[in-house]
């Protein structure tokens, strides 16, 4: 059995200095098996190609074909499923991850069939009465597994292809219903993964394999820089929204908690490897 790391991108700038760095925390670390980059992409145009990572070119599936909603987390249900479906079934370990994560030491953690594994994430709940309307509004059955899961996730291939069809189809559904799109906006495809996951009987062993960029840890595997990095006292901030790729990284001052720290220092050090521009440390 292997570990194949796979995420879901698109080609932007923005989203393609990610898969570049991610691949390059993934051979700094030397996680095991491949990393695949699904690419939603439309045209006669070739995507850019990240070194060292297979890419697989996808269906753009956002706007929504039927609804014309304009929502990018459609990409990751819809992208998995047709790969899933087009590529050689094969005994191996999923390690799902998003694009705006980095490697500080391989993920070794390999599932059996029926026992994925998951990430708890503190902003979903299971049991906040808003979640919990969402959950019964949604869930045809078996809401009592619905977990607060989400990325990164080890699961076997057989087990996310039973989920990704109503994985894609509860994104949607969510992102029609009104008073569901209300309260969670973004996080519809999450949810429909919890859902979907729960409705099929799978029930992950929840844990933490990585930390924000705003925490003050730096003992798991993984970094998501989904956040901004922000000094304690304010005075500096950096977002991955307003980075230009490679367009000198500034290195994090002492008053950042330590995984911003830590990630600002990959960055330097991946753009050093990649041959752009370094400067010191700099406070706004």
């Amino acid at each position: 059995m292997t570990i194949r790391t796979i995420f879901s991108s698109e080609d932007t700038d923005y989203l393609y200095w990610q898969a570049q760095l991610l691949a390059y925390s993934h051979r700094r670390v030397g996680q095991p098996g491949e990393i695949t980059c699904l690419v939603a992409h439309e045209g006669d145009d070739a995507p850019r190609f990240v070194d060292g990572v297979d890419m697989y070119v996808t269906r753009q599936a956002s706007p929504h074909p039927v609804s014309g909603d304009d929502y990018k987390p459609y990409n990751k249900p819809a992208s998995l499923l047709q790969w899933l479906n087009e590529t050689p079934d094969s005994d191996e370990t999923l390690l799902v991850i998003d694009p705006d994560c980095v490697f500080l030491e391989p993920i070794k953690c390999e599932v059996e069939s029926g026992e994925p594994v998951g990430e708890q994430i503190f902003f979903m709940s299971n049991t906040a009465p808003a979640c919990v309307a969402i959950i019964r509004r949604h869930c045809r059955r078996n809401e009592s597994l619905v977990q607060p899961v989400g990325v990164p996730l080890l699961i076997q291939r057989s087990d996310l292809l039973s989920i990704c069809p109503r994985w894609l189809e509860l994104t949607a559904e969510m992102r029609d219903d009104k008073l569901t799109r209300e309260e969670i906006p973004w996080i519809c495809e999450m949810w429909g993964y919890a859902i979907a996951a729960a409705e099929a009987g799978l029930t992950h062993k929840l844990g933490h394999r990585q930390q924000f960029t705003t925490e003050d840890i730096t003992d798991r595997p993984l970094i998501h820089y989904s956040y901004a990095t922000e000094s304690r006292d304010k005075d500096w901030k950096r977002d991955k929204r307003d980075y230009s790729a490679w367009s000198k990284p500034p290195s994090a001052p002492d008053e950042v908690p330590a995984a911003g720290r830590v990630f600002h220092t990959l960055l330097e050090a991946a753009a050093a490897h990649f041959g752009y521009e370094v400067i010191s440390r700099e406070v706004s």
